[in-house]
């Protein structure tokens, strides 16, 4: 760790739960959306089927496959579901908006260092480690010097609407 580095960067205003629950968040509509077309085009079962036969395999396919929908979501629309839902914002350093390659390197930073390319162990260390940095650096490895990553205040019913919603896609993650 560069401790130069450390001693310029103000402290910023962050908040790990709600930078996870905007991920989580995400990741369970990613799901349901991806189950919803799968069994559009009649390949439900296949889904099914890939989450029976190879467990171990869903999370890593899953989570590859949003980064480039995340990375999509984040250069036309400027945030995703998630971060809007949890009002969390990222900008470019220079306070932009991301482009294209920005949010694809941030987003395939994320599934690498941030989720450990969805291996089951290592994602909570990954996890863990995110936390950590979050705490005690006010950022992560993969928004160090490049993003800005700021939560906005939510209300109460923001908060309810919030868990209703992620209650509402784990539900159907898991019984779809």
């Amino acid at each position: 760790i560069n401790a130069s580095f450390l001693s310029t960067v103000p402290p910023l205003r962050v908040s790990p739960f709600r930078r996870f629950l905007a991920r989580t968040t995400d990741i369970l509509v990613y799901m349901c959306a991806l189950m919803l077309v799968c069994g559009s085009f009649g390949y439900r079962d296949v889904f099914h089927m890939i989450r029976v036969r190879y467990p171990i395999m869903m999370p890593m396919v899953v989570l590859f496959t949003w980064t480039f929908v995340e990375a999509l979501l984040m250069w036309r629309i400027g945030s995703t579901p998630g971060k809007s839902l949890c009002g969390v914002r990222v900008d470019a350093l220079d306070g932009q908006p991301v482009n294209l390659g920005s949010a694809l390197n941030r987003s395939l930073s994320v599934f690498a260092f941030g989720l450990s390319g969805g291996i089951t162990g290592a994602s909570l260390v990954a996890l863990l480690q995110g936390y950590r940095d979050l705490t005690e650096l006010g950022t992560t490895e993969w928004d160090r010097r490049k993003y800005n990553v700021e939560t906005d205040a939510i209300n109460w019913t923001r908060k309810l609407l919030i868990g209703a919603v992620i209650i509402a896609l784990t539900v159907t993650a898991i019984f779809a």
